[in-house]
């Protein structure tokens, strides 16, 4: 059964028929469960890890789920009420991973029972990860392995955001900050770095122009805005907007950070701020 995979064949009820007789008759086969397949009885309503299996899939190449099915005894069918399961399999498809995920969801029947069929495609690279809401991306995005659903490691997460493509955050306006929230004196050393280093289009251009060209501002809306990253470069006090965006410095007095016999535990702590190149210097 190694890297089997599921025939999953989108289309409505019978080609999910189809690929639920192919799967089970593979399960019974082999005796256990595969990574391309999550079997639950959900005979006592939905299972509260059905939001991770269907993250897990769509972080993944795809799979299916069948609710109903009882792995303990041979892959067979159990009563349950299928089409509240299904309804609730849908609501956590929509409603409890984010973002939602596309899935065909339908009832077919094993042995003449019926089951719920839940087929989910690969999710779309630009969106991935996909995570459970309740749990937060970084401890609800899931990955599936041999024995069931894994959590993502941080770096993990990460590197799926990366692969969405080049972040742009940088280049996102202020909507509260204008050009009275930059700094005189480092916009002119700036504009005039510019102009001996960058060439004709740089020493022709006006001030404004010049700071467009390397987004600090952005006047495509039609009217002239700051960019993040020119507030956080140029800007007489960033945090005005952003209170977060500091250095924390922190000095121990331990390398272990333990406390020094009369209690003392820091050395120094201070909250800095300003633009970046205050913040460094």
């Amino acid at each position: 059964m190694t890297g089997y995979r599921v025939p999953i064949e989108l289309g409505g009820v019978v080609s999910l028929q189809k690929s639920v007789d192919e799967t089970v008759s593979r399960l019974r086969l082999a005796g256990t469960d595969v990574a391309a397949v999550e079997v639950k009885k959900a005979q006592g309503g939905m299972p509260q890890s059905v939001a991770s299996s269907v993250s897990a899939f769509a972080n993944g190449d795809g799979g299916l789920i069948i609710l109903g099915l009882a792995e303990n005894e041979g892959f067979r069918p159990v009563a349950f009420d299928a089409r509240a399961t299904a309804v609730a399999t849908a609501g956590v498809c929509r409603d409890e991973v984010v973002p939602a995920v596309k899935a065909e969801i339908d009832i077919v029947q094993v042995d003449g029972m019926p089951v719920v069929a839940v087929a989910l495609p690969p999710g779309e690279r630009e969106l991935l990860p996909y995570y459970v809401k309740s749990q937060g991306m970084e401890r609800g995005s899931y990955l599936r392995s041999w024995d069931g659903d894994r959590h993502l490691t941080t770096y993990e997460v990460h590197a799926l955001l990366a692969g969405r493509g080049q972040p742009r955050d940088d280049t996102a306006v202020v909507p509260e900050a204008g050009l009275a929230d930059l700094d005189d004196k480092a916009v002119g050393a700036l504009v005039e770095r510019l102009r001996a280093t960058r060439g004709k289009a740089f020493a022709e251009a006006t001030d404004e122009a010049a700071l467009e060209y390397v987004r600090v501002l952005d006047r495509s809306g039609g009217r002239t805005q700051v960019t993040l990253a020119g507030l956080l470069a140029l800007g007489k006090y960033p945090q005005r907007h952003f209170p977060q965006l500091n250095v924390t410095f922190v000095a121990f007095a331990q390398p272990d950070g333990s406390q020094l016999a009369d209690g003392t535990r820091f050395l120094d702590n201070v909250a800095i701020d300003g633009p970046i190149p205050a913040m460094i210097t």
